[in-house]
């Protein structure tokens, strides 16, 4: 892929993004609450979410499928949580066993605390959050590339991307560096 296919890809990505970001604010909180819930009871139900011994899931922020309640559930069948914190152009994550274990962090979003260990699991479930999905699997996220990065370091850890139906979209160009999730929900 030239340069030139690169810059029309991303503008189109920007442009979709903006769109999807817009469709994603304008839902209610009790939609988000409804939505979240049916997303979390189909993740518990995979055998993705069984095999775990950890979770790496993320703090949710401007109306992202809310995982408090997935987080809470691992901890409670004794599942380890992991989750991220963003360092210059990273992302990595670490283990949290509460809420309080959580500060402010990069973007205005809770992260663990410096405090907190690193996770390396080998056998983990990420979640990972994104903007928009089409039917093959491809994602855009915000645009920082953190979860392709984190991926690309960490290629055998099992993906679950989560959405509303509103953030699907018929077609999505993958860049070279996308990674691809094994499986997307979106409810």
């Amino acid at each position: 892929m030239n340069i030139e296919n690169v810059k029309v890809l991303q503008a189109s990505k920007q442009i979709l993004r903006k769109q999807m970001l817009e469709y994603r604010r304008c839902i209610s909180a009790e939609e988000v609450a409804k939505k979240s819930k049916r997303i979390i009871d189909k993740i518990l139900k995979t055998d993705s979410y069984k095999k775990a011994d950890c979770i790496y899931a993320y703090i949710s922020t401007r109306n992202e499928v809310n995982l408090r309640e997935l987080i809470e559930v691992s901890w409670a069948e004794g599942k380890r949580v992991a989750v991220p914190r963003v360092s210059g152009q990273n992302m990595f994550f670490f283990y949290v066993e509460s809420y309080n274990d959580l500060t402010k962090g990069n973007f205005g979003i809770l992260e663990p605390k410096d405090s907190a260990m690193q996770a390396e699991e080998k056998d983990a479930l990420m979640i990972i959050p994104g903007v928009a999905y089409d039917k093959t699997g491809n994602r855009i996220g915000y645009g920082g590339g953190y979860y392709d990065r984190y991926l690309a370091r960490n290629p055998y850890l099992r993906t679950i991307a989560i959405g509303y139906a509103c953030q699907m979209t018929d077609k999505i160009e993958p860049e070279p560096t996308d990674i691809r999730p094994g499986q997307v929900i979106c409810l």
